[in-house]
This record gives C-alpha cells, sequence and structure tokens, in this order.
C-alpha cells in the first residue's frame, strides 16, 4: 500500500519522544483482563515503547516504532492483539512474523501469558521443529500465530496455513529480518494477507529496506523513535573489557567467572564450533554451563534455555543466532569471548543485559589482534570502556573466601534447620571451635570442594574439578546428529535405506574397508580476492572460506591463487550455500563467490 511515508531527521512525521512519560496502565485505555495480567506478571508501570505504542496500536492504527532491544516491545502489540482477536472465530486473526526460532517461542509465550487463551489458540510455526506436528495445531484451529518466514511460508505453500482474514501482522525485529535475507519471504507473506489491514513493524534502527516495505505495504503509518535515532547507548550497562593473551583466552574466562558477582551469564562467541568447545571446557572446569548454536535439534535448545531461565544451569554459550531471541530475565552478565564484528551485534548481544530499567554489565575479552576492533566500536558509539588486568590466580582464591564467608553470613540472617542446630550445640560442647571449623572445611575438601580455584594467566596449568552439575545437553545431541546425518549420506549414496552391517561377531564400531568410501564431488568456484587483496597463502583463503561458509577444511580441495581472484574446489552440496553466505557476510574484506562455468 502506497503511502507519502518520509523517515530521517526531516522528517514531521515522527514522534520522537524526549521527555519522560509517565503514564500507568489504566491510563492506556487496556481492558480489566489486560490490567489483570500485567499486575500478575507484576508489571508495576508500562516502559516507555508500550505508553506510547498501545494506544496507537488498539486504535487499529499501522505503526513503526523504532526502540532499543528490551524495551518491551512484545507487549506493546500482544496486549492490544489479545483484546482485538475474538477467540471463537477459529481462523487466523493475527501473525507475528520473527527472525529466529528462539524469537518465535519467546514471543509467542509472552502473549500465552499474557491472556487467558489456553495453548490452543496461539501456535509458534519455525524450522527445526515437527512440520506434521504445526500442522495439526494449526488445524485445530488459532487465533495468533507467531513464527519465522521460512516456515510460515512453507505451510502457506502447503495450504495448511490460511492468511486471507488476518486483520493483524507484525513484523518484530525487522531490520535482523532483512540482515538475515527474509525480505523476499517477508514480502511473498504479506501478499498472502488481505489489503485492508493493520501492519507493525518494531525495529531497532530503521535501514532503507525497512523504509521502502513500510511505504508499500502500510497506510499513513504512526511514526515512534523511542530514545535518540540509530543505535543508541543503553546507560544501564556498565562496559568493559579485559586485555587477554590470546592463547590463554580461555584461562582468563575462567578466572573472570570466578571473580565477578554474577548471577545469570551469556557468553557470545563469534563461531558455532567456538560455542561447544568453551562450554566443554567451561563444564570440565566445574561450572553448570549449556550451550546454543544452530546445529542443535530444536527440542535440545528449548530445554537448554528452559534449564537458564531455571537456573539449573547459570552459564550460557551461544551464537549471534541467539542475540535477537533470547529475552531472559536475571542475566547479570553478557561477555564477549571474541570481539564482535560490527558495533550492530555489540549492541544486540549485550543488550540481553540491562534490561527493563536494571543494571547489567557487558564484559568483553581482547587479545592484542582485538584492540582495534574493540576501539572501533568504543568510537563509533561514542562510549568508554573500562579496562581491567585479568584475574590473578591469587584474585580467585581471595573472592571464593569472600564470598563463601558471605553465604555463612547470610545463612545465619537466614536460620538454620534444627537437626543441624543441634548437632552444631553438641560439637561445640565437645570440640574446640577452631578443631570443629578447620575439621568441617576439611571434610568438604575430601569431597571435591576447594578454594584453588582459577589459573596463573601467564603460566596456567590444566586441571579438572569435579562437582555435581546438570548434564551438558548440547555434546550429547550433536553427536547424535552428527551419526543421523551420515546414515542419511550413506543412504542417499546407495540409493536405499541403510540396511545395519555384518558385523561376524565384530563391534559394529568398525571403520569400513576403504573402498567402501565414495569420491566426493567437488566443483571449481571462484573468490574475488587475491594476491594483491590479502589472500597471501592457502591459509589465508581457507580461513576465509571456512568462517564466512561455516564450513569444515576438509570440504575444500585445490586452491590456486591469482593476483585479483582465487579459483577453488569445494564440495558440489556446499557451493550454493557458500555463495549466499559472501553475499551476505559484511565484515572487511568483503567479497564475492562464483560457480565457474
Amino acid at each position: 500500500m502506497e503511502n507519502n511515508l518520509k523517515m530521517g531527521e526531516d522528517s514531521a512525521s515522527t514522534d520522537e519522544v524526549s521527555e519522560e512519560v509517565e503514564l500507568s496502565w489504566e491510563e492506556l485505555g487496556l481492558t480489566e483482563q489486560s490490567l489483570a495480567a500485567v499486575k500478575r506478571l507484576k508489571f508495576a508501570t508500562p516502559t516507555e515503547v508500550q505508553q506510547k505504542s498501545i494506544p496507537l496500536v488498539k486504535q487499529g492504527k499501522d505503526v513503526i516504532v523504532q526502540a532499543k532491544t528490551g524495551s518491551g516491545k512484545t507487549l506493546a502489540f500482544g496486549l492490544p492483539i489479545l483484546e482485538k482477536i475474538d477467540s471463537t472465530k477459529g481462523y487466523v486473526q493475527a501473525l507475528v512474523l520473527s527472525p529466529t526460532r528462539e524469537l518465535a517461542v519467546q514471543v509467542s509465550e509472552e502473549i500465552r501469558n499474557a491472556g487467558s487463551l489456553g495453548n490452543k489458540h496461539v501456535v509458534s510455526i519455525f524450522g527445526g521443529a515437527s512440520i506434521q506436528a504445526q500442522i495439526n495445531r494449526l488445524k485445530s484451529g488459532v487465533e495468533i500465530v507467531v513464527g519465522t518466514p521460512g516456515r510460515i511460508f512453507d505451510h502457506i505453500n502447503r495450504g495448511t496455513l490460511k492468511l486471507d482474514k488476518c486483520a493483524m501482522v507484525v513484523l518484530d525485529e525487522a531490520d535482523e529480518m532483512l540482515d538475515r535475507g527474509f525480505l523476499d519471504d517477508v514480502m511473498d507473506i504479506l501478499e498472502y494477507t488481505p489489503k485492508a489491514k493493520q501492519t507493525m513493524m518494531f525495529s531497532a534502527t530503521m535501514p532503507t529496506a525497512i523504509k521502502n516495505l513500510a511505504k508499500r505495504y502500510q497506510n499513513e503509518p504512526e511514526i515512534l523513535q523511542i530514545g535518540k535515532a540509530g543505535l543508541s547507548i543503553n546507560y544501564d550497562i556498565e562496559h568493559s573489557y579485559y586485555k587477554v593473551s590470546k592463547m590463554h583466552k580461555f584461562v582468563s574466562l575462567v578466572n573472570v567467572l570466578h571473580t565477578i558477582p554474577r548471577s545469570k551469564v551469556l557468553i557470545f562467541c563469534n563461531m558455532k564450533s567456538d560455542t561447544e568447545s568453551v562450554a566443554e571446557h567451561l563444564y570440565d572446569e566445574g561450572f553448570a554451563v549449556g550451550f546454543l548454536s544452530g546445529d542443535l535439534s530444536q527440542a535440545v535448545r528449548t530445554r537448554t534455555l528452559n534449564m537458564f531461565k531455571e537456573n539449573i544451569i547459570d552459564i550460557l554459550v551461544a551464537t549471534d543466532v541467539a542475540a535477537r531471541g533470547i529475552d531472559i530475565e536475571g542475566i547479570s552478565h553478557v561477555i564477549n569471548y571474541n570481539v564482535p564484528d560490527n558495533k550492530e551485534l555489540y549492541v544486540h548481544r549485550t543488550g540481553r543485559t540491562g534490561r527493563a530499567g536494571r543494571k547489567g554489565k557487558a564484559i568483553t575479552l581482547v587479545a592484542p589482534v582485538d584492540l582495534l576492533g574493540i576501539g572501533t566500536v568504543s568510537r563509533n558509539m561514542g562510549m568508554k570502556f573500562d579496562k581491567f588486568e585479568v584475574p590473578t590466580k591469587e584474585d580467585v582464591a581471595a573472592k571464593l573466601k569472600e564470598t563463601f564467608i558471605g553465604r555463612l553470613k547470610a545463612m545465619e540472617q537466614d536460620g538454620y534447620p534444627d537437626d543441624l542446630s543441634i548437632l552444631a550445640d553438641e560439637l561445640l560442647e565437645d570440640i574446640e571451635p577452631y578443631t570443629a571449623v578447620a575439621g568441617l572445611l576439611t571434610f568438604l575438601r575430601q569431597r571435591g570442594w576447594e578454594l584453588e580455584h582459577g589459573y596463573d594467566p601467564d603460566n596456567p596449568e590444566h586441571k579438572q574439578q569435579n562437582f555435581v552439575r546438570p548434564v551438558l545437553l548440547g555434546k550429547q545431541d550433536r553427536a547424535t546428529q552428527m551419526q543421523r546425518k551420515q546414515e542419511m549420506r550413506n543412504s542417499a549414496s546407495n540409493g536405499r535405506r541403510p540396511l545395519p552391517r555384518k558385523t561376524n561377531g565384530k563391534n559394529d564400531s568398525t571403520r569400513p574397508p576403504k573402498n567402501e568410501y565414495k569420491r566426493v564431488e567437488r566443483v571449481w568456484m571462484t573468490l574475488s580476492l587475491g594476491k594483491e587483496t590479502g589472500m597471501s597463502t592457502v591459509g589465508d583463503v581457507i580461513s576465509i572460506l571456512t568462517q564466512t561458509g561455516g564450513i569444515k577444511k576438509k570440504c575444500i580441495g585445490k586452491v590456486k591463487i591469482n593476483d585479483q581472484h582465487t579459483d577453488f574446489e569445494l564440495n558440489t552440496d556446499l557451493s550454493d550455500g557458500m555463495i549466499e553466505s559472501f553475499t551476505r557476510r559484511k565484515k572487511e574484506p568483503k567479497a564475492e563467490v562464483k560457480l565457474q562455468k
């Protein structure tokens, strides 16, 4: 739908909120049902984005809301949607598009919690989950659908999702949706919805593509800019970095985790392989930890997130796929294990803490090679990073003692169990206080409790601590998935379902003879970088291909480096993905990959 939308500093239609807005939930015109919901969810006052958005959404107006992550956008559109739908109709009346499956689950849960609807009326639709189960849910009759563009469009093509009566559409985290290459899918989905509908866009940034989308599909939208334009600083977050040795980055992380007063910690890595490696090593160190990456099954991702929410684990290691999808209360620290590639990623990562007026801390581990990158983020964001030295082994020990003594004092205030109080009296009658305390500490040490944690950052020695903590879910899941993929590859290469191998009494895991392996088919491709543009060695080429394409080194064959470009062999089944990955690449040096004819 065409309109005369203008956005920017000279736009007269922009409602930029600069003054403090003090409205209560009751003043927003919400129904008694909605007011009871926010009271039940313990939201004392609406956030700024909720105060400005809810009245407009309730009036049925199209809106564009630019606000930072963690500002309460879900309830800003969720509450009015719940008030408007008729739960007796049994067809889809509202559609919410989200960039990631984690965010789709999060949004659907928040809407479900805020309303009196049962689970059958709101459904989350995303890839990686059973499509048949989703079809069954859709057939049962739902009014609100929350999902990712790819799977939503899949259901439309199958005829299992009808949007011809959908009256409200929300694009949540619209900029992230476009960054992930979903623009075509979003436009195709919108074409299946009625022209006369209410369209809402919520985004942290406002790139040109979002503006063009608004001009095409919105009707005279109200534009709300909460805070300053662009990526603004969240002053509820303290930003700091630790200068670390690249070789000893992990042990530095261990020392930092032992010394910060943490509740929940979210650690970001740039590579999927690093998430599993960091989580596994932290697990070996005795931390209650889990990890998230795109390679995990949806069931394990969901279980891991729930364990993090419920404090079963207090450390979560993730890739940027989770940056826009995790909205968990109580994250005290965000740690960048790797420096983000750009300021946008830094803002989205650190935005997981310091939410809804709470304080948070963002820590980045900076090796000497990363100093330029963190300096660029600092200059572009106009903020100062506090610099800290990596805690020493002695610092860790002192902090653990301080924490231990603090916990003992807290227990005294809370009171002791009756049976232990009686035992304490008996001990002090028969044993000197010093002997009793020293004996109990020795008893604890014999059973795995230890004050000597951490490493000397300049001369680390590996050691493993044994503590009771939840199993590392992702590790087993990755092994299971790799086994299944291998079985599928074997099945595809043979043209039939794989049969159990005859073992003749030998172990089933015996490797097949060499002649059972088939030659991998490869194609020649061209990378638009050569010797004169930074590709000096084969290692340089392999590095940019593996990091950008998310592939393993063994998938690359021969490499021929020329002055202006590089020719290389790649497994045939990975060629399309490699081209797409370089098309989306934002990090310098920018390049493109083409298939040779």
